[in-house]
């Protein structure tokens, strides 16, 4: 039921009104279908930006049903996502978010929070690149230059975290090392203006 698999298995078919098909079978106590809801929305707000609110009450009704890593991971993502992209308080949507993570990661059994927080690192780009843009024009406000700096400095904490765990192997190095590429990229470009 992954819209991951769905989407690879059925090119260009409406997911959304399969999903919608199952509501009475999984709906009321699956919180995986819910988050596979949401994911497949958050994925459709990047052309659309309305889809968004569907994903932000999808992933809110999964963390309702079963508040784990999981849900708790794809709601932090919805959340970054409409950070980035909707006319939203981005402030407000990112707090949000990081305590989503937060709560997420400290439910991790294991302590590294890999999934948790490499999902954190590369949604947060998102919303850097958004505050990245709106740094350069006439409306910026102070707010913004410190939220800015808060992600900044929240992203290298969090990646200086996850840099020195020795068992990620060589897929989560690689994703680390291309995600602190695009992160130094998004810096220097809202430094040099």
């Amino acid at each position: 039921m992954s819209q991951k698999n769905l989407r690879r298995a059925f090119p260009g078919a409406d997911l959304d009104a399969w999903y919608g098909s199952l509501l009475d079978v999984f709906g009321e106590w699956s919180g995986r279908y819910w988050e596979q809801r949401a994911i497949l929305a958050r994925r459709a707000g990047r052309t659309d930006v309305a889809n968004l609110a569907k994903a932000e009450s999808f992933a809110l009704r999964a963390v309702e049903i079963v508040p784990d890593i999981y849900s708790l991971t794809t709601l932090g993502t919805v959340l970054l996502e409409k950070a980035a992209l909707a006319q939203v308080s981005v402030a407000d949507y990112y707090e949000r978010a990081f305590s989503a993570f937060e709560r997420a990661a400290g439910m991790d059994l294991m302590g590294s929070s890999l999934v948790t927080w490499i999902a954190y690192l590369r949604y947060s780009l998102r919303v850097l690149r958004r505050l990245s843009r709106t740094a350069v024009t006439d409306s910026t406000t102070e707010e913004s230059i410190l939220l800015k700096q808060r992600v900044e400095t929240d992203w290298r904490r969090i990646y200086a975290q996850l840099a020195v765990v020795r068992d990620a192997g060589a897929t989560v190095s690689r994703d680390l090392a291309g995600l602190a590429q695009e992160f130094e990229s998004v810096a220097k470009t809202t430094s040099a203006r």
